[in-house]
């Protein structure tokens, strides 16, 4: 599991990378982490504002929404500047920029999460409930229905 300095350093390397993208396209893969996936697509044609941590979380403020990431023991976020030939095989999510370069998810033992919050609901990135025991009564709306 990553610590806390790690989370900051993959916090600064993001921000320094991913501020003022527009997110153009985004997957979802069938396999839930801890929690069912969130469909992203609600996050298309919206731009990263800014980017935050808190404990463990890594929280990406777009428009309208906060994407809220948790890595676990062995989740990764990798950015790349161009479309990978082929994804890694625990690939479980991807957004795309309007400049072509990709940010994924991937991690094997999927213990970490991926959760998507409203900016009307929550104006402030502290306020969001990151330890919710009712997690899918109060968001689900955004979960698949599948």
């Amino acid at each position: 599991m990553p610590e806390l300095p790690e989370v900051e350093i993959i916090k600064r390397d993001l921000s320094s990378t991913l501020i003022s993208k527009k997110i153009t396209s985004t997957f979802v893969g069938d396999k839930k982490l801890k929690r069912i996936i969130p469909q992203l697509s609600v996050l298309n044609d919206s731009t990263i504002l800014n980017i935050f941590r808190r404990n463990k979380y890594l929280i990406l403020q777009t428009n309208n929404f906060w994407l809220v990431i948790h890595l676990g023991m062995t989740g990764k976020l990798i950015f790349l500047p161009s479309m990978p030939k082929n994804f890694p095989k625990h690939t479980h999510a991807w957004i795309q920029f309007n400049d072509g370069s990709y940010l994924y998810y991937d991690d094997p033992r999927r213990f970490g999460s991926i959760d998507l919050f409203s900016i009307t609901q929550y104006p402030n990135y502290l306020t969001i409930p990151l330890y919710l025991n009712n997690y899918y009564q109060i968001h689900h709306h955004y979960k698949n229905d599948d």
